[in-house]
């Protein structure tokens, strides 16, 4: 997943408490909620995709503590407007 800066003067359309309640509702109950992150600042949430992580244990203190992979738990990665939503 690419990450990329989205311009201030871009069509945002974030994610509003009602939507993300019926975007969630169609993923599996036992899934846990994710997101990326760095540094400093918020970013809106504008979608949302399922998604399987494993524990990242050579992680740096930078580094989230879980990675992507093709089999692990079952997750739900909350798009960010830095993320490019691939």
């Amino acid at each position: 997943m690419g990450a990329r800066l989205m311009k201030h003067n871009e069509n945002i359309e974030p994610v509003t408490v009602a939507q993300l309640i019926a975007t969630l509702s169609g993923f599996p109950k036992e899934a846990v909620v994710l997101t990326e992150g760095y540094e400093s600042g918020l970013d809106y949430i504008v979608g949302a995709n399922e998604c399987k992580v494993i524990p990242n244990e050579r992680a740096g203190w930078w580094d989230g503590m879980l990675a992507l992979a093709d089999e692990g738990q079952v997750a739900v990665l909350l798009r960010s407007t830095r993320q490019s939503g691939e």
